[in-house]
C-alpha cells in the first residue's frame, strides 16, 4: 500500500484502518463465494461479453483533515476471453469522486470544504480467473475530469480550472459472477496529483491525490 502523504499520523492510522476493513471484507466475501464451486469460468475461449453496470464510489482526497465520501458510478465494459482462465476488459464509465470536511492547506485552517469531482473514465484490465467465476484483475485507469465543484459556507464554486484534467491510476480488484450477474470491487492507486500549476495557494495541498474504491453490479451479455 502506498504511504499516507498527510503529515498527520492520526489520519494515516484512520486511512490504514479503513483499508484493512475493506480488504478483510472483500477477502471474506470472495473466499466464501469461491468455495461454492472451484472450477474455471463458465465463459469459453474467444467469447465476447458486454456488461452494463452501476454502483457506488467511496473516495477520499489524501490531504489535510478530510473524510471518505460516497458517490455513484456506472457504465459498461467489453470483455474478450483468450481462454477460460484469461480475459481482457475495456471499461467506459462515469464516476463521482470527492471528499468532505476538508480544510485548506494554509495555516489559517479555513473550512470545511466539500469537493465533488465528476469523471468519464476508461479502464483497460487483464483478468485472471483463479476459480470458477472468481477473477482477479489489474490494469490502467485513465479519467477525464469534466466538472469539479467546491462547496463552502453555502456557496458552490466551479474549480475545474485549478485541477488536473486527467486522473491516472492503477486499479486492483476482484469480481465474482453469479450466473449473468457480476459483483465487481476495485481499489485505485492514484499516480498523478489532483491540483494543477494554477491551483491557488492554500486551496488544495500540492500532493493531493484522488483515492477511490468502486463497487458495481453488472449484467453480463454474451454477444459473440
Amino acid at each position: 500500500m502506498r504511504p499516507c502523504l498527510t503529515k498527520n499520523p492520526y489520519l494515516c492510522i484512520l486511512f490504514v484502518n479503513d483499508m484493512k476493513r475493506i480488504l478483510v471484507a472483500l477477502v471474506f466475501f470472495f473466499g466464501i463465494m469461491s468455495a461454492v464451486n472451484a472450477q474455471s469460468s463458465h465463459f469459453e475461449q474467444y467469447d465476447v461479453v458486454v456488461t452494463p453496470h452501476v454502483g457506488a464510489t467511496y473516495s477520499y482526497l489524501n490531504s489535510n483533515v478530510d473524510k471518505w465520501r460516497f458517490g455513484v458510478a456506472g457504465g459498461a465494459s467489453v470483455s474478450y476471453y483468450f481462454s477460460r482462465k484469461i480475459a481482457t476488459e475495456f471499461d467506459l464509465t462515469y464516476s463521482w469522486l470527492g471528499a468532505k470536511d476538508l480544510y485548506q492547506s494554509s495555516n489559517t485552517q479555513i473550512g470545511p470544504y466539500n469537493y465533488d469531482l465528476h469523471y468519464i473514465n476508461t479502464d483497460v484490465l487483464a483478468k485472471w480467473y483463479v476459480m470458477k467465476d472468481l477473477s482477479l484483475f489489474t490494469g490502467l485507469h485513465l479519467g477525464k475530469l469534466f466538472s469539479a465543484k467546491q462547496k463552502f459556507d453555502g456557496q458552490t464554486t466551479e474549480v475545474k480550472d485549478f485541477m488536473s484534467r486527467g486522473h491516472i491510476a492503477v486499479p486492483v480488484g476482484a469480481a465474482y459472477d453469479f450466473g449473468k450477474l457480476c459483483l465487481d470491487a476495485r481499489y485505485y492507486f492514484p499516480i498523478n496529483k489532483l491540483p494543477n500549476k494554477d491551483n491557488p495557494d492554500g486551496i488544495l495541498h500540492p500532493n493531493t491525490r484522488a483515492i477511490g474504491v468502486v463497487v458495481t453490479v453488472g449484467y453480463k451479455i454474451l454477444v459473440m
